[in-house]
């Protein structure tokens, strides 16, 4: 049980703090971007920004998990919190839709994909890791591919 009260008691540890110094999307850019690229495309590091919120903001610095909305509410605050969970909602419905009217394998596997991203948000946000958005991206061109030589 710890292993899952621990990220909420994280998040809300960060909402209740005084914490207002808002990033405006650099650590969940930072997450988006592929590692190798870091020194590339940022002068200073988002993870550093992240380290300094685990170690001041959260209780147990050991423990630095604070499900899916740790990152959106460091970059955007309430109103960041609101819009995601919006957007995911509407993406998620769209999706569920498009499963109940179609039968075939694509839509299966597309619902199957972002099912264990909704899962998994419950430790961290799924949907800006690289490797979760080459899966979809993946599917999508193989789908794609295969559609056309059918037709």
């Amino acid at each position: 049980m710890a292993y899952i009260s621990m990220p909420l008691q994280n998040l809300f540890s960060l909402v209740s703090s005084s914490f207002h110094n808002f990033k405006m999307g650099e650590v969940t850019l930072f997450t988006l971007v592929p590692g190798f690229l870091h020194r590339y495309l940022f002068s200073h590091s988002a993870a550093q920004i992240w380290n300094n919120i685990i170690q001041n903001y959260f209780p147990d610095a050991q423990n630095t998990v604070s499900t899916y909305l740790g990152t959106i509410y460091v970059d955007f605050g309430w109103p960041g919190v609101l819009g995601y969970n919006f957007i995911i909602g509407m993406i998620s419905s769209l999706i569920y839709f498009y499963t109940k009217q179609r039968n075939d394998h694509f839509v299966r596997i597309l619902y199957a994909i972002w099912s264990s991203g909704l899962l998994l948000m419950l430790f961290f946000n799924m949907f800006v890791l690289p490797s979760f958005l080459l899966e979809i991206i993946l599917l999508l061109v193989i789908y794609r591919g295969v559609r056309h030589r059918v037709t």
